[in-house]
């Protein structure tokens, strides 16, 4: 995360996540309405010792388009919360990822 002058903490997170959206992401729509759920930490591996992890939501309007931008690098696609019952599916997934399929499906 990245400082940003003139703002509190929580502005500063959302700031740096559409940042970071922004650079992982095209989206059709700059109405981005984010809810941050909260934190994640993961010990267990070398990546989740240095690094906390935030779990939000993003709303987007209905019509919106989303894709990946560095398609070079990142395949994206929409999975539905009943496919991380799917075993070949969850045990794809990184850490991160498997504790928040645990909490929505």
């Amino acid at each position: 995360m990245n400082a940003i002058e003139g703002t509190n903490f929580w502005e500063a997170v959302a700031e740096n996540l559409r940042r970071e959206l922004t650079e992982e992401l095209f989206i059709s729509t700059s109405n981005l309405n984010l809810e941050i759920v909260g934190l994640i930490n993961d010990d267990l591996n070398e990546v989740g010792k240095v690094h906390l992890g935030v779990l939000l939501v993003v709303k987007l309007p209905e019509i919106s388009e989303v894709s990946v931008r560095e398609t070079d690098q990142l395949e994206g696609f929409w999975l539905h919360k009943k496919d991380f019952d799917n075993p070949e599916v969850f045990n794809r997934l990184e850490s991160w990822s498997k504790y928040v399929a645990d909490i929505i499906s």
